[in-house]
């Protein structure tokens, strides 16, 4: 299992959104000409482009300063109406599935105006599920962890933890249609099947935003285990904004540009082993827009 963070959309009020493509960077996977190298167990994880990524949202913020953040015995806190406002609400979830050159997107959400003032944090409390749709083709055949071996993968229909193994199918020729593979995020590290859990994790980007997030237990404070990680099925988030937003009375919306090229995660399962794909980092890009 690969830590997957980065699937954050922190601010929106109005939206005009898009979605950005081109991975770029040191944790991109070797891409020529559309080929992809697949990475061996000994390299550990590549990012990769999605044709698609999806994810639902209960509740999005903008906070003036960082939110008491879950953990052991301590739910998270928001201070609302002082600290954090709420700028996207829906108690069954707001959905949205983007592909690399979608434009427009919208979610089916109540919107609020936060207050004028300046926010140095965004806050996102989602559901644990990541859907992604892959379509690749590689310099060399492999195995997909769903079975088949071949040079052409696309990723299956199925659901669950990374670690199950059942995201990828591979043939030797080309041609199979993808299906939208539901990743379920129980432990950033680790397989739930073996034992392993990590609650919570960071990432750094270089254009200094810094995001960070934490399973919840039915309390709202960190999760202990897998399992109380799925009685929950919930993903508590926070990003550090290296610009901070600045909301006033000109301010009518916010221009959204989702980084959805590295969405996608690929590994493989031991040496010689099966390769998967699951959820990796995107990130969004926020301009304040004026009357």
């Amino acid at each position: 299992m690969k830590w997957l963070l980065n699937f954050f959309i922190i601010l929106m009020t109005f939206i005009i959104t898009d979605a950005k493509a081109a991975c770029s960077g040191a944790t991109c996977c070797t891409v020529s000409s559309g080929v992809t190298t697949a990475p061996t167990f000994a390299e550990g994880s590549c990012d990769t482009e999605p044709a698609s990524y999806g994810i639902t949202i209960y509740e999005k913020y903008l906070c003036t300063s960082i939110p008491t953040v879950p953990a052991d015995g301590t739910a998270y806190d928001l201070d609302v109406g002082t600290k954090c406002f709420r700028t996207l609400h829906n108690s069954t979830g707001a959905t949205v599935d983007m592909a690399q050159t979608d434009s427009g997107l919208s979610f089916d959400a109540t919107f609020t105006r936060p207050p004028d003032g300046v926010y140095t944090h965004g806050v996102m409390v989602m559901k644990n599920e990541f859907r992604i749709k892959q379509d690749m083709e590689f310099t060399e055949a492999i195995t997909g962890d769903a079975g088949g071996t071949g040079k052409y993968c696309v990723s299956t229909s199925n659901s669950g933890h990374e670690s199950a193994g059942n995201s990828l199918s591979c043939s030797a020729t080309d041609g199979a249609t993808p299906g939208t593979f539901t990743s379920i995020l129980r432990t950033f590290s680790g397989s739930c099947a073996e034992g392993g859990f990590t609650g919570s994790g960071s990432h750094s980007f270089t254009s200094g935003d810094v995001i960070s997030a934490w399973l919840l237990d039915t309390d709202n404070e960190i999760a202990d285990d897998c399992t109380e990680a799925a009685a929950k099925d919930t993903l508590f988030g926070v990003q550090t904004f290296a610009t901070p937003v600045v909301v006033t009375e000109l301010t009518s919306g916010f221009n959204m540009a989702f980084g959805v090229s590295s969405g996608s995660s690929m590994f493989q399962n031991g040496e010689g082993g099966a390769h998967s794909v699951g959820s990796g980092p995107f990130k969004v890009l926020i301009t304040p827009l004026n009357y």
